[in-house]
């Protein structure tokens, strides 16, 4: 058999959340639909008026844009989505349903300036313009797709989880997964796999299979903390075939990392654990990209 792509020794998967290809990369080909930018005049209804895409300049605060977080449930997602108004035509009146929130802001996409590590990238390398998430389904739903080709089901209603509490032990994340997934694939075909998580737990071990090649007592196994390990591995040549990394997705993300920042770029305060008021810059995500 044929070795596909014979020239790639390591792929090195970070995901990071709850952004959009228009809102970080809209610019770079800006007012260019069929090249993924921002259309020139988009807008979306909004009481009878209508909001356009918008830009702020260049700053740290409109690195936090938008704030408070946006919906991301299920329901929420198809409001957006697939409103009365219209496919993609939803933003701004879900919006509004967040306390606080400024209908405005969830029309608003980065200039390069603020989003300047990805923009580079983009331009230097491929950007997949055609790429979509599995589903319209909140943070866990969608990482597990990607890690196993489902997002697992309720075995009693058959119907998928599609949002984070639909897990039955959410939140604890505990190996409760046990569909194949890339790590068993990968160890049957005779590669190597780790995961680097920057917060305590990486959601990948919701998955069974992941859950029982972690040692987490001692922080060993196949799952790794990432500053520890990541570019150790990397400086002494024993980075692995497929290597997952997972930042911190949040400002409190465990008893080892109180106060630390997030590393991920989720809008808003990430979750109900970050200190009331205190927006997370989309900085942070750049940040762990430039490493």
């Amino acid at each position: 058999m044929t070795q596909p792509l014979p020239s790639i020794e390591h792929v090195i998967l970070l995901m990071f959340e709850n952004r959009s290809f228009d809102n970080m990369l809209g610019a770079v080909y800006r007012g260019s639909a069929d090249r993924g930018g921002v259309p020139a005049n988009w807008s979306n209804p909004y009481k009878g008026g209508v909001i356009p895409a918008w830009q702020a300049p260049a700053s740290s605060a409109a690195q936090t844009i938008p704030y408070p977080d946006p919906q991301e449930s299920y329901d929420h997602m198809q409001a957006q989505i697939n409103s009365s108004y219209g496919p993609m035509m939803g933003f701004p009146t879900d919006y509004a349903t967040v306390p606080g929130a400024d209908p405005k802001a969830i029309m608003q996409y980065y200039v390069t300036k603020n989003v300047p590590v990805t923009s580079v990238l983009a331009k230097a390398y491929a950007a997949s313009d055609r790429y979509f998430a599995s589903g319209p389904v909140q943070t866990w739903p969608n990482r597990l797709f990607s890690l196993c080709g489902t997002p697992g089901y309720d075995s009693g209603t058959n119907v998928a989880y599609l949002n984070n509490p639909d897990y039955p032990d959410y939140p604890l994340i505990e190996g409760q997964l046990r569909y194949p997934s890339i790590f068993q694939q990968l160890d049957d075909a005779g590669q190597t796999w780790r995961v680097y998580h920057d917060d305590d737990w990486p959601i990948a071990a919701l998955i069974n299979y992941v859950w029982e090649n972690w040692d987490w007592v001692q922080q060993g196994g196949n799952v790794w903390p990432f500053e520890n390990t990541f570019f150790s591995d990397v400086a002494n040549n024993q980075l692995r075939s497929f290597s997952l990394i997972e930042p911190r997705y949040q400002m409190f993300a465990g008893p080892t990392d109180l106060y630390k920042a997030p590393t991920s770029n989720h809008p808003g305060s990430s979750s109900a654990f970050s200190p009331t008021g205190v927006p997370i810059s989309i900085s942070c995500g750049e940040r762990m990209l430039a490493q």
